[in-house]
C-alpha cells in the first residue's frame, strides 16, 4: 500500500511537469479517465465496507462458559466479560483480541458488569449471592463485595452523581452504590427490573421492567421514580442514542421501542430479530446495534430508525458493547462461549487503504494524470 502511495506521488510530480504542454482535449479525456478511475476505486472501497457491514469482518474469541455481559475499561482499554457458568471474568486485550487474564470472582451466576470512572474499577453482579463484586482494573483482583437486593441483574454507572445503579429483579428495586461502595439508597420500580441505562439528555436513569412491561424513570438528584412508561411485553435491554437523544428498549415481541427523552412517550417501534436482548450505540456510524438471542443475529438500526443490516454472530447473543480504542463492537454469545468482534470501523476506510488494490503501473499512471490536472490528494 505504501509503495503505491509513493508511485502515485512520483507520478503526480512527473505529470505536473507536463501539465502546460497538453491540449484541452487531452485534459477533457484526462478528467473523464480520473472520474472513471475514482469510480472504480470508490466501488472497491464500497465493496470492502459492505463486506465488513455484512459481518464478514468478524473475529470470534473463546471465553468462559455461558458469557453473559461485556464492558469496556477506559483505564486499561480492555474488554471484561462475565462468564455466568464459571464464576469468572475474562479480560480481552483490545489490540490482539486475546484473553489475557481470567479473574475468579466466585458465585454461580455472574451477569451484569459495569465500569466506574470514579475509581477505575469494574463492578460485577452475582445473582447467586445477591452481591456486586468490585475488581481493581490495575491488578484484576477482587477488592470488595457489596450486598444488594434479591436476584440482581444489570448494573449501570450514573455520571451525574458518580453512583452505580443495580436492578434487583426479584426485589422489584434498584440499589444505589456510591463511590465508597456503600448502598446509599434503594428505589422501588416495576416488576422484575432487568436492563438499566443512563440518559445524559435529562440526567435520569431508565429501568426496563420485564414482567410489568414498563420503563421506570429515576431522577438522579432525588432517586425518585418520576415517570412510568408502558412499552411492549417483556422489555429487557435499554440504551441511549446520542444522535437523536432518545432511549431504545428491546423486548420479546421482536421489536425495539423508541422513547422520546423530553416527553417520555414511545415515538417509534422497530421490528428486529427473534428475542432482542440488548443494544449499543456506535459513534462511528451513529447506528444502534441490537443483539437477537434466538436468531443469533445483530440488527443494525440507522438514524432514521430503519434496519439497514443484519449480521450473523454466535449462538445466543445476550449482550453487546462498543470498544472506543479499536472502534469495534463486541457481542457476547451465551450458548457458544464466545465473543464476536464486529469490525464496523472498516466502513470508515480512507482512500489510501484501498490503493493496494491498484497495480504499481496503474498507481503511477493515476499519479501522472492527477499531477497533470493539478488534482491533489491527501493521505
Amino acid at each position: 500500500m505504501m509503495d503505491n502511495q509513493l508511485r502515485l506521488l512520483n507520478g503526480f510530480i512527473s505529470g505536473k511537469s507536463y501539465s502546460k504542454s497538453i491540449s484541452s482535449t487531452t485534459v477533457s479525456l484526462g478528467i473523464l479517465f480520473v472520474v472513471a478511475t475514482f469510480f472504480v476505486i470508490y466501488s472497491i472501497s464500497y465493496g470492502i465496507s459492505q463486506a465488513f457491514a455484512q459481518g464478514e469482518g468478524i473475529d470470534n474469541i473463546m471465553v468462559g462458559p455461558n458469557p453473559r455481559d461485556v464492558v469496556y475499561d477506559h483505564a486499561n482499554h480492555n474488554m471484561y466479560v462475565t462468564n455466568k457458568g464459571s464464576g469468572t471474568v475474562s479480560v480481552i486485550d483490545s489490540e490482539s483480541n486475546d484473553v489475557v487474564d481470567t479473574i475468579t470472582v466466585g458465585g454461580d451466576f455472574l451477569v451484569g458488569i459495569a465500569y466506574s470512572p470514579v475509581n477505575g474499577n469494574i463492578y460485577v453482579v452475582d445473582q447467586s449471592s445477591n452481591t456486586v463484586s468490585v475488581i481493581d482494573s490495575e491488578s484484576n483482583d477482587v477488592v470488595d463485595t457489596i450486598t444488594v437486593g434479591q436476584f440482581p441483574y444489570e448494573i449501570a454507572y450514573n455520571p451525574s452523581n458518580g453512583n452505580m445503579y443495580v436492578a434487583n429483579s426479584n426485589a422489584e428495586s434498584v440499589s444505589v452504590i456510591d463511590k465508597n461502595n456503600d448502598v446509599v439508597d434503594t428505589i422501588t420500580v416495576g416488576q422484575f427490573p432487568w436492563g438499566i441505562a443512563y440518559n445524559p439528555s435529562n440526567d435520569n436513569m431508565y429501568v426496563a421492567n420485564q414482567d410489568s412491561g414498563t420503563v421506570s424513570v429515576i431522577d438522579s438528584d432525588t432517586n425518585e421514580v418520576t415517570a412510568t412508561i408502558p412499552v411492549g411485553d417483556t422489555p429487557r435491554g435499554i440504551a441511549y442514542n446520542p444522535s437523536n437523544h432518545n432511549m431504545y428498549v428491546a423486548y420479546d415481541s421482536n421489536t425495539v421501542s423508541v422513547i422520546d427523552s423530553e416527553s417520555n412517550d414511545v415515538v417509534d417501534t422497530i421490528t428486529v430479530g427473534d428475542i432482542p436482548y440488548a443494544l449499543a450505540y456506535d459513534p462511528n456510524n451513529h447506528n444502534m446495534y441490537v443483539v437477537n438471542f434466538n436468531s443469533d443475529t445483530v440488527s443494525i438500526i440507522d438514524k432514521n430508525n430503519d434496519v439497514v443490516d443484519t449480521i450473523t454472530v454466535g449462538d445466543g447473543p445476550s449482550e453487546i458493547a462498543y470498544n472506543p480504542s479499536n472502534h469495534n463492537m463486541y457481542v457476547v454469545n451465551f450458548n457458544s462461549d464466545t465473543v464476536s468482534v464486529i469490525k464496523v470501523a472498516a466502513e470508515q476506510q480512507h482512500i489510501c487503504n484501498i490503493l493496494d488494490q491498484l497495480t504499481s503501473e496503474d498507481a503511477l499512471k493515476l499519479g501522472k494524470l492527477l499531477g497533470c490536472l493539478g488534482i491533489h490528494l491527501k493521505f
